[in-house]
């Protein structure tokens, strides 16, 4: 699983696990379909073969960045007061 599920993982009962990491790996699948589709479009392939690279380090320091913040993991790294 990716790193990103920590959070929810560890706050997770097992009966609640056990919805979870299907669903997760459900989803994880279908994006690697819609990706895998997408880029062999030849349109998109152009645009993401000429973009992504400087496009996507920033989407991905977004998405920690929100995950961060809305599961409150910040806080761990906060000095106790």
């Amino acid at each position: 699983m990716p790193l990103i599920y920590i959070p929810l993982f560890a706050s997770s009962s097992i009966q609640n696990l056990a919805v979870i990491v299907p669903i997760c790996y459900f989803m994880i699948c279908c994006w690697l379909f819609m990706s895998y589709t997408l880029t062999h479009l030849p349109g998109i392939a152009l645009v993401l073969s000429r973009y992504a690279s400087k496009f996507f380090p920033f989407v991905l320091m977004w998405l920690g960045f929100r995950i961060l913040m809305d599961s409150e993991s910040y806080r761990l790294f906060l000095p106790n007061s």
